[in-house]
This record gives C-alpha cells, structure tokens and sequence, in this order.
C-alpha cells in the first residue's frame, strides 16, 4: 500500500499544501490561509520548495510528478511547461508551438487550468501572447507573486494583470 504524504509550507503569500505518494508529486494546492502554521517539511521535494519560497532560484523540473488521469495531449502541455527555466515565460502559442499544435494555444490555456502540481508544473510562468498574464486556478494575486518572486515581474507590471 502506498502512503501519501501532506506537508504544507507556510509562505509569505499563503500557505501551500504539498502532496506526495511513492515519491511523486501528486498535487500542490495555493490557499490565502494564513491562519495555520506550516509542516517542517521533511522530503526533498518539500526542501527545494521552502528554499524556492525563501527566494533561491530552485529547479523543480527534477522532481518526479504524477501526471496519471491526464490525456496524452494534456500531458505534452504539461511536460512542455515543466521545461520553462525559473524567471523566465513562455506564451500558451509558445507552449502549444512546442508540443507541434500551434492553434492549439487554447486547449493549452484549459489544460493548464487543470493543472493539479503548480510550481512543480509551473504554469505560472506561461501568459498570453500579448504580454497579460492570463489567468490562474490560485488566483491571478499568486501569478503575480511568483513571477515577482521569480523575478520576471517588478510591481509595477502588475497592472498588466
């Protein structure tokens, strides 16, 4: 039988709830709760991401993540968004260019609306074409946070929200 394993973070931005099972992300959910104290996080994975939150430019790509229940569409997106380097964006077009389905930019924006491991799957750093950011399933203040964390963003970008 295979254990799952919940730690959640507490962040500047909120708290993140980190899921694991046999060594796989199973799912990261952002929450604005700021009201319980976080885990001591005690996996790799949950390390690189309190050091990803303190600032460090962390590569979360290396970290396996379970991508079961997805079509094989869906999981070209995603494994094309993990490809995306911390600080920097990509477009949906960009996204759906690269999987080799250029019209594909708004399957690409649903698919990553699904996405049930962000930061992991850093669907974050993907935005319109036109430079807005698009939406986000945490909330567009979460977008803006981790690109400024990230360092793709000033505050005054903001407004491109």
């Amino acid at each position: 039988m295979k254990t799952m394993k919940v730690t959640s973070l507490q962040t500047d931005f909120g708290r993140v709830d980190v899921c694991e099972e046999a060594e796989k992300v199973r799912g990261v959910v952002l929450t604005d709760d700021v009201t319980t104290s976080g885990d001591d996080p005690q996996t790799e994975f949950g390390l690189d991401l309190a050091r990803y939150f303190g600032g460090e430019p962390v590569d979360l790509s290396n970290h396996p993540v379970d991508l079961s229940g997805y079509t094989s569409f869906e999981v070209k997106v995603l494994q094309a968004t993990r490809r995306i380097p911390y600080g920097e964006v990509r477009s949906y077009r960009d996204i759906a260019e690269t999987i080799g389905n250029p019209r594909a930019y708004r399957a690409v924006a649903h698919t990553l609306s699904k996405n049930r491991s962000c930061i992991v799957v850093p669907c974050h750093r993907v935005i319109e074409s036109s430079g807005r950011l698009g939406g986000f399933s945490a909330g567009i203040e979460w977008k803006v946070n981790l690109l400024q964390l990230e360092g793709v963003l000033q505050e005054k970008d903001q407004a491109k929200a």
